[in-house]
């Protein structure tokens, strides 16, 4: 048996459990009412001090009950005018000197006050319950609820009624210790009838073992019995060999000192604590069930690596292989070309601008998200809490697993944070996305640009002239052969130069655009890599992340599987 402040920590301990987050075997009602039972128990040990100890009789319909109570007190304390008005209803005997402990004069139980002046149980309070093979089940429940103010119980049978499986059934619901229980055979003298003392003690003798072995198979593994005939009175010196009467009425009246009588309540309230503490029992194995699920789950992501990546990388890359241009929207601004390829471009770049509408154009990071691109990234999250709802249930787990597990998984916040991640990534990588200046490719458009016109003042220049400037070059010779370019310029052959240099710009120029053009896709797709790149570690961590959260739940399911096993094994049988 637990000690007082043992029993006291335990209660409270018990109290810090069940306020602690959510229960597979508990409804929030049952929660509510162990804390109940919790807080009733603590005031029941707050109240041992109290020195009267209330003893009950309980037993079937005929017993003997009163009978036995006058024996027991030496007193008609329990006379025929004390019947019960009420089927539920308590007779509570004192002493005139002895009142009544506060938990009973204002507790809602149903009782009837009886007051008598019998010395020989001044200091004991003594119960008669109703006979529970007479009660409704309304009342029943009552008379049990009032079985908790009792010390001790005296079970109550006779040699007809010893089997009666009511009275086991009864005695199995009863939450007080064995140590305090004290059965009575009464009416022995009924198997002594006959006149032959042998036969008499051969009927004795088969009714007491089958009784105890009654009792031990009902958890009572060492039954004291006494067999009794209150019919003979209380006086030793006259009572028959086999009448234990006086010997019973040492063993309950007897004084007892503080710490005894405080044993005693003790005792009971460490059976009804251990019945609270059991109802934990069923969630601690549901609790090693789900310890088992999380550790499998997190073992399957562990295992399922290449597979998790694969789904990741698939749907980013569906994602951005949807509108990979959309990568080039920023970067096809022409400032790296130059002449007629820069004109090219800033005509295309406005006339995109005019014929596609403003509102069907992506933001690059969208890209990810929109029309479900990131959808399987979703089912997978998803998959991973059905498949922790799936196992448990095929374990044997309650249906409440699903709300119990939203604790430690939920799909949809996992979701959000994943997303939250990915949109952070992809914003960030694709800031740097400007393509780089490609001083080398514009210089090579200056080159280019600069012959082409080289090659068109050669086609206007008067050969005759050239060849002399060539000859003897002078300033002379050079500023004739400029004032003549106009004259050749608006001659046939200066229209056909022009005309031809104007097509090969347009030329050049067209082709210069189209190599820019390549230049920025071979960027958008290093962006693109890059952002794959990215994504999938975000993606990855995910998992890792995964693992670790499914684990450290794990460790808390096995730390309050620790506690509440604690409590279980605080105490022992008696």
């Amino acid at each position: 048996m637990r000690s007082s402040q043992k029993l006291q920590n335990d209660l409270h301990h018990v109290q810090t459990l069940l306020h602690q987050g959510d229960f597979f075997s508990l409804s929030n009602e049952e929660k509510e009412r162990l804390l109940g039972e919790s807080v009733r128990l603590l005031r029941k040990l707050d109240d041992l001090a109290e020195s009267s100890l209330l003893v009950g009789l309980v037993g079937g319909t005929g017993v003997g009950k009163s009978s036995l109570m006058n024996a027991l007190a030496c007193a008609p304390i329990a006379a025929t005018s004390h019947r019960r008005p009420h089927t539920d209803q308590v007779l509570i005997y004192h002493h005139a000197a002895t009142p009544l402990p506060d938990t009973l004069t204002k507790g809602p139980h149903p009782h009837r006050e009886i007051i008598h002046e019998a010395e020989a149980v001044r200091h004991i309070l003594l119960c008669d319950l109703p006979d529970f093979d007479s009660l409704l089940a309304g009342h029943r429940e009552q008379v049990m609820q009032f079985l908790e103010h009792l010390d001790i119980l005296i079970w109550v049978v006779t040699p007809e009624k010893y089997a009666d499986e009511t009275f086991y059934t009864f005695l199995r619901q009863v939450p007080k210790a064995r140590r305090n229980y004290y059965f009575v055979l009464n009416k022995v003298d009924l198997l002594f009838r006959n006149g032959e003392p042998g036969t008499g003690h051969s009927q004795l003798n088969t009714v007491l073992a089958r009784f105890g072995r009654h009792l031990r198979e009902n958890g009572i593994p060492e039954p004291i019995i006494y067999t009794v005939s209150a019919r003979e009175g209380s006086d030793a010196s006259t009572a028959s060999p086999w009448n234990h009467l006086w010997n019973l009425h040492n063993q309950i009246f007897r004084l007892r000192d503080a710490k005894e009588m405080r044993g005693i309540k003790a005792a009971n309230l460490d059976v009804e604590a251990r019945q609270l503490t059991e109802v934990l029992e069923k969630e601690v194995m549901s609790l090693n069930v789900f310890h088992g699920v999380l550790m499998d789950s997190a073992l399957e992501l562990q295992n399922r690596r290449s597979e998790w990546s694969k789904i990741g990388h698939d749907a980013f890359q569906r994602a951005l292989d949807r509108k990979p241009e959309e990568f080039l929207y920023r970067p096809m601004h022409p400032r790296a070309l130059v002449g007629v390829g820069y004109g090219i471009a800033a005509v295309v770049k406005d006339w995109k601008r005019l014929t596609e509408r403003s509102e069907e154009r992506l933001n690059s990071v969208d890209l990810l998200f929109e029309q479900g691109a990131a959808l399987p990234l979703r089912q997978e999250l998803e998959r991973v809490g059905n498949r922790m709802v799936y196992q448990a249930l095929h374990r044997g787990l309650p249906a409440s697993i699903g709300n119990y597990g939203t604790s430690f998984f939920d799909a949809g916040v996992e979701w959000q944070e994943l997303l939250q991640r990915l949109q952070e990534v992809a914003a960030r990588s694709l800031e740097i996305r400007w393509a780089p200046s490609y001083r080398g490719f514009r210089a090579v458009q200056y080159a280019a640009y600069l012959a082409l016109f080289v090659l068109l003042l050669l086609a206007l220049s008067n050969c005759a002239g050239m060849q002399d400037l060539l000859e003897r070059p002078s300033w002379r010779g050079l500023l004739g052969l400029v004032l003549a370019l106009p004259q050749t310029l608006f001659s046939p052959q200066g229209f056909g130069a022009l005309g031809s240099y104007v097509l090969l710009q347009f030329l050049l120029g067209f082709r210069f655009y189209k190599r820019y053009k390549k230049l920025l896709q071979r960027h958008a797709q290093k962006i693109i890599e890059s952002l794959m790149l990215e994504l999938g570690r975000v993606w990855e961590e995910k998992r890792n992340s995964l693992i670790d959260h499914l684990t450290q739940k794990a460790r808390q399911v096995e730390e309050r599987t620790v506690a509440l096993c604690a409590l279980r094994s605080s105490h022992t049988e008696d």
